[in-house]
């Protein structure tokens, strides 16, 4: 019965992906709700001498900054409200849910807060009423500073005085009800959460607004945005967007696993940052930021600081071959946190403008010397705080990127280019054979964004950093590889690089290891991104620029210098080159990828063409041979010069694709493993990928799409789904695992992968081969109950089955986010 149930639901969400695609041509009806007067209300604490302030929004969803918002009842979490005023909205009532995120600038501190229904009342053109109906919880979810601990609670949410209400089109977030009830409720998440943003600091803050349904005929969907002119905020997961007005795949909401992504695919957004300072009483300030850490006073004076803690430093001393005492190692953690206190203060003033580049400069110089000496005790056996000092090599990357702001000098810039140098250098000592495998994994991601910051600031990648680098990829990876199953790594001597090569040609995974604790120079997608639209126009509007998308440059000329800087670290000798006619994106010989000059997402190699994209751009160690490698989710790495491209199959015009979806009122989402799902309602999803196929002489407009679905069994490699272009190129879609660790889960296991994109099976070594359904379905309570029952340590769990009545074993991937078949072939 279960199996027939099963297949029942499998068939009916064929049947609307068919739906989807077939409809993908119609027009939809998208109605307009601004902002009023274009802006968001911002209030601190009351008692206080600030007053409420009301940045103005610009029609990217940015806010401006606002500066100096005093705590909230000791915590540094101000209130949001706005207004919302329909424009040609037919009579009904709307759904819609709002997710707010709170990020320190500084370190991993964060905090995420969504009500899950709110509805207007719209009549005659005009919102007559607002409501939160039922008795609702508003989930809250945080993390400490040093993302050591994440806490999840619910708080209770009345609909006239709880954290969020809604009266008539004002939507209000009040910190304060927020505070209050937590502390009566919830005392982890006070003691361990709140009580670390009681302290100054900077904020990056997101709003986001999702309709959810309505009850007007035509089933409108809402646009919010600003302007007389109306211009519609960016979404999550729009296409094209630059790094200013693009939240991304799922960076908008993170924690517990990106718990509430899920909620806001396809959400209109605003952003902005603050500042927030404590509130002064009795002639002193409060706030915890002050006190003696290991001898250095913080007092929030940037000079004196520095100098207190030069000091410090120079008084610890660490000999090498000698085991530094319990007492030193204590004095070089207090000296560590004290950094991060003073780079924080260091990049909200210099953001401010109350401070000198020259010393933003003077105390990163300072700094490196204390994660200098944090890298020397480590290696002489002393037990270093990685946590707290992955926390530094993130804040001295967030204070590059506020110094690439500035105006600096070729003096400076040398200096800063040192100064990236001398922190990779010190995250490499600071590996050991005992630190964790995700410990590692942080720190490499720490150093990406020091080196993307670096990057924005010097505008190259000096040969030293670079040979850091790869030094730094190479310790990760030869520290994590005896960490893999051995039926994986088997007995290969992990010391010899010529051994990793045959190892990374024969197992996937290795690949993929050595791939992961590469540094990431760039985000691929981006860069790409800034090529077709800003300098082909490619699925532009009239003016050759997509609507709400600000290029990360502001010429044609400075494009080129980017993507120049992104790939070859500057010069012409690596994997790009330019010709002068702007017709060439990478080098382009018989042996090395070549994108296509029209801006498509087309891949030329070895004289023949590919519908293909790159996510990320990485700084390879020598532990991979130049060439081909494949990673276990299908994507190719590509690797040349000391540079890595991953391509997978992707859209011909990712705008076509999008457009068609979102069209046909479904909810498209790009993975970042080049995969990408279709929210079909009903908690029903399709999970897919495009082939990694040639396209003949095809492919070079694409201005429009359709879709046709597969017939026949479902098991075949033979059914998959095809998308037509307008120019008559054909793509393939075929199936792809829609759990985002499935993949984790196999290898961790002790079993190799390889995917091959091209026809959805999936190689499991000492298994066999499966190949996925589409279509994801929501859990019953009897899967809910064997997944808690059998949940592995990534979070999902595998069932025998036999599906289709074959004889062969299928299997049944569990996890929150609903069931997925994988046939056995």
């Amino acid at each position: 019965m279960r199996d027939f149930k099963r297949r029942k639901l499998t068939y009916l969400s064929q049947a609307i992906a068919a739906i989807v695609f077939t409809t993908a041509g119609s027009s939809v009806l998208a109605q307009q709700v601004t902002l009023q007067n274009n802006q968001l209300s911002i209030s601190g604490g009351s008692g206080t001498t600030f007053s409420s302030q009301s940045p103005t929004i610009s029609s990217l969803g940015v806010v401006q900054t606002i500066i100096d918002v005093p705590t909230t009842n000791g915590v540094g979490i101000p209130s949001f409200s706005f207004t919302m005023v329909p424009n040609g909205i037919p009579d009904g009532v709307y759904s819609y849910r709002v997710g707010v995120t709170f990020d320190d600038t500084a370190n991993d501190r964060r905090l995420e807060a969504e009500i899950g229904t709110l509805q207007l009342t719209v009549s005659g053109g005009a919102i007559v009423s607002g409501t939160i109906p039922g008795s609702q919880n508003l989930r809250v979810l945080g993390r400490n500073g040093g993302g050591t601990l994440q806490v999840q609670i619910n708080v209770s949410n009345s609909s006239t005085n709880g954290p969020i209400t809604l009266n008539g089109g004002s939507v209000s977030f009040n910190a304060s009800n927020l505070i209050s009830r937590i502390r009566n409720s919830h005392s982890q998440f006070d003691s361990v959460i709140l009580a670390e943003f009681d302290q100054p600091a900077t904020y990056d803050y997101r709003i986001a607004v999702q309709q959810t349904g309505t009850t007007a005929a035509g089933s409108p969907t809402l646009a919010f945005g600003t302007g007389t002119t109306f211009t519609a905020f960016p979404q999550v997961q729009a296409p094209g967007c630059g790094a200013a007005n693009c939240v991304g795949n799922t960076t908008a909401f993170l924690l517990n696993t990106n718990e509430l992504a899920s909620d806001y695919t396809a959400a209109y957004t605003v952003t902005g940052r603050f500042n927030v300072t404590t509130v002064s009483s009795g002639g002193s300030s409060g706030g915890s930021s002050g006190g003696s850490t290991g001898g250095t006073t913080v007092t929030g004076d940037v000079f004196q600081d520095t100098n207190n803690l030069g000091s410090t430093v120079d008084n610890i001393t660490v000999t090498t071959g000698e085991t530094p005492s319990t007492e030193t190692v204590t004095q070089i953690n207090n000296t560590v946190s004290t950094s991060n206190s003073l780079l924080s203060n260091t990049s909200t003033q210099l953001a401010s403008g109350t401070l000198s580049t020259a010393q933003a400069l003077t105390t990163l110089t300072t700094v490196n010397k204390a994660l200098d000496l944090a890298g020397t005790a480590t290696q002489n056996g002393g037990t270093v705080d990685t946590s707290t000092t992955t926390t530094t090599i993130n804040n001295v990357a967030n204070l590059l990127g506020t110094l690439a702001t500035k105006t600096l000098t070729t003096e400076q810039k040398t200096e800063i280019s040192n100064i990236a140098t001398s922190t990779v250098t010190s995250a490499t000592k600071l590996i050991t054979s005992e630190t964790p495998r995700a410990t590692i994994l942080s720190m490499v991601d720490a150093t990406s964004k020091l080196l993307q910051n670096s990057q924005d600031a010097t505008g190259e990648v000096t040969a030293a950093l670079a040979t850091q680098l790869r030094a730094l990829s190479t310790t990760a990876t030869k520290t994590i590889l005896p960490s893999l199953p051995e039926s994986i790594r088997g007995t290969t001597d992990l010391s010899s690089v010529d051994s990793i090569r045959t190892l990374a040609n024969a197992k996937a995974t290795v690949a993929e290891t050595v791939q992961k604790t590469a540094p990431v120079a760039c985000d691929a997608s981006l860069f790409l991104t800034e090529v077709r639209y800003h300098l082909f126009g490619f699925g532009a509007n009239a003016t050759g620029i997509p609507v709400n998308y600000t290029p990360i440059t502001g010429s044609i000329s400075e494009a080129r210098q980017y993507i120049l800087r992104c790939v070859s670290g500057g010069t012409t000798a690596s994997a790009l080159t330019d010709d002068g006619s702007g017709a060439s994106v990478l080098a382009a010989t018989l042996e090395q990828p070549s994108f296509a000059v029209d801006g498509s997402a087309v891949v030329e190699y070895a004289g023949q063409k590919y519908a293909a994209g790159a996510s990320s751009i990485r700084i390879m160690p020598d532990l991979l041979s130049d060439g081909l490698h494949t990673l276990p989710d299908g994507r190719i790495l590509y690797v040349s010069n000391g540079r890595g491209t991953d391509y997978s199959g992707a859209a011909l015009n990712s705008v076509s694709f999008n457009a068609a979806i979102t069209q046909a009122n479904y909810t498209l989402s790009s993975q970042t493993n080049g995969s990408f799902r279709i929210d079909l309602g009903n908690s029903e999803r399709f999970a897919g990928a495009f082939a990694l196929g040639e396209i003949g002489s095809a492919g070079t407009a694409c201005d429009s799409v359709n879709f046709t679905s597969p017939t026949g069994n479902p098991a075949s490699t033979d059914y998959v789904f095809t998308m037509t272009c307008s120019d008559g190129a054909v793509q393939r879609i075929t199936p792809f695992p829609d759990s985002s660790v499935f993949f984790d889960t196999v290898t961790n296991a002790g079993f190799d992968v390889r995917t091959d994109r091209n026809t959805g099976v999936i190689s499991i070594e000492g298994v066999g081969n499966v190949r996925p359904s589409f279509f994801v379905t929501p859990l019953t309570i009897n899967d809910t109950a064997y997944l808690n029952a059998n949940k592995t340590a990534e979070g999902i769990a595998i069932r025998s089955t036999d599906a289709n009545g074959d004889g062969k074993a299928d299997y049944e991937v569990l996890s929150e986010n609903g069931v997925q078949l994988m046939y056995g072939l």
